[in-house]
């Protein structure tokens, strides 16, 4: 199997506190510093990856919204959920300059 380039954990966490922070201004109707940018980077994502990113970080009920709920509404197993969501955050993150992609998944 290939191996695919993620983010760090360090990397992934400031990703996700991103977009947290956008969902929260998103809901609220407020600017945010990048998400313009986030909204075009989205836009950019595989349908899966993005509809992963809008359930567990950019909705307004994603701080309840568990990953278990998502893999088993898009029906995949936890793996390929995993790898999806991780697809998802390494582009969201390289699109938006926001970190260098270093890690190396091998599987």
């Amino acid at each position: 199997m290939k191996n695919e380039i993620f983010l760090s954990e360090q990397d992934e966490d400031t990703v996700i506190k991103f977009l947290y922070e956008a969902g929260l201004y998103m809901t609220i109707g407020m600017d945010l510093n990048g998400l313009a940018e986030l909204k075009q980077a989205m836009k950019k994502l595989e349908p899966t990856g993005a509809h992963i990113i809008l359930c567990k970080y950019l909705s307004r009920e994603s701080e309840y919204t568990r990953h278990q709920a998502i893999y088993k509404e898009l029906q995949m197993s936890p793996g390929t959920y995993k790898k999806h969501r991780l697809r998802a955050l390494t582009k969201l993150a390289a699109e938006m300059g926001m970190t260098a992609v270093e890690k190396e998944n091998e599987e």
